[in-house]
């Protein structure tokens, strides 16, 4: 795949692959990418809350959260999943949600991202399953960036008044501002077009959203 094609791919089904063998060739990227593709998994399953019809199920999504963070209680993640594994299941779509949230829970970020597809999408309805893919992909692209298109980015970007803003818009998920954080970012000297573009487009963004992370420090494909 090229970064075009990457840049206008409709489906996050076409996109799993491209990015799994990118990250096979860019192993020193592949942990700090985890994060952000298990809080991919997480807002592609918030995008579908209604199906997590369960309290466990619901909790078991917050605590993956948690667990991208580094600050799940693994007592806890313990617990759920033994919980959910013993849960009814009385009917496929109840399945498909019963397996999205074992994977979250356990697998690492690329199957997580796998799981959006082949559990979340499925269990909407296989006559809903392009809609469910189509509104995946931009989800996907924003934790991710375009890793077929390199972006320098500089330290030094990283001043006061871009830091605190982002942290700001991770802590309230205040997406709405990244019109703002890009205004801060020029002031601050940045000419790179796609990071601005990212914050200007109009979203959907998310936790894990490339750009915040790269003001907040945490290194991924976009950094190389």
């Amino acid at each position: 795949m090229t970064a075009d094609e990457w840049d206008r791919c409709p489906r996050s089904d076409r996109m799993i692959l491209p990015l799994h063998e990118w990250l096979l060739a860019n192993p020193a990227a592949a942990g700090p990418v985890d994060r952000r593709l298990r809080l991919y998994a997480v807002a592609c399953c918030r995008q579908r809350w209604e199906l997590f019809d369960s309290d466990l199920f619901r909790r078991a999504v917050e605590v993956a959260e948690e667990l991208a963070e580094g600050r799940a209680d693994e007592k806890e993640r313990a617990v759920l999943y033994a919980a959910i594994m013993d849960f009814p299941t009385p009917n496929g779509q109840s399945h498909c949600i019963e397996n999205m949230t074992l994977k979250l829970l356990q697998n690492r970020g690329i199957n997580c991202v796998a799981a959006a597809v082949s559990d979340l999408a499925f269990a909407t309805g296989a006559g809903d399953f392009e809609a469910v893919v189509q509104a995946q992909a931009p989800l996907l692209r924003c934790v991710v960036g375009n890793p077929f298109r390199p972006v320098a980015f500089d330290p030094a970007l990283r001043t006061p008044s871009t830091s605190e803003l982002a942290t700001s818009i991770y802590a309230d998920r205040a997406f709405d501002r990244m019109p703002a954080q890009a205004d801060a970012l020029e002031k601050a000297g940045c000419g790179l077009p796609d990071l601005l573009a990212h914050c200007r487009g109009g979203g959907p963004h998310v936790r894990g959203c490339w750009v915040i992370d790269l003001l907040l420090g945490q290194a991924g494909p976009r950094a190389v």
